[in-house]
């Protein structure tokens, strides 16, 4: 499913982001639904997944990553899902699955309620609005309103 015009530039700005504070020799910026396959018939896909350089294999294939990336940053549900299961169901359990999978953080940006959800192992989810500065890993951090602002994304 295609991503609205909304999510496209979220996540294009959180990109610019990330290149302008991570060190690139440090990190693949993973973007275009990277897979992860996580074990036997388990695979997901991410609209952000930051790997640390030194843990992917070199060169790269053309199968899903096998590892997990350090950070994870998804915009909205974007899939038809089942009537028994709901956005709140699907998004914590796909970040619960990225978590048990290594991911040490995951962050959602979530369109419709303008909130964030970032969830770390062994801490609790903290759920938050895009007025709060979160920080993606040390030295690199946004805060999505004035973000989607300067840009004219938002009013």
């Amino acid at each position: 499913m295609g991503a609205s015009a909304l999510q496209s530039a979220v996540v294009s700005l959180l990109i610019h982001i990330l290149y302008r504070y991570l060190p690139f020799d440090d990190f693949l910026i993973a973007t275009n639904e990277p897979g992860l396959h996580l074990a036997p018939g388990s695979n997901l896909a991410n609209d952000i997944a930051i790997f640390d350089q030194t843990s992917l294999p070199t060169p790269l294939d053309d199968k899903y990553f096998s590892v997990p990336p350090r950070i994870v940053i998804e915009v909205d549900v974007k899939i038809d899902l089942p009537a028994n299961v709901s956005e709140t169901e699907y998004v914590y359990d796909k970040t619960q699955k990225l978590l048990d999978f290594g991911v040490h953080k995951v962050i959602w940006v979530l369109t419709k309620t303008r909130r964030l959800l970032v969830a770390q192992s062994s801490q609790p989810w903290l759920l938050t609005d895009w007025d709060t500065v979160t920080e993606v890993l040390p030295g690199c951090s946004f805060q999505l309103n004035p973000l989607l602002r300067s840009k004219g994304v938002i009013l």
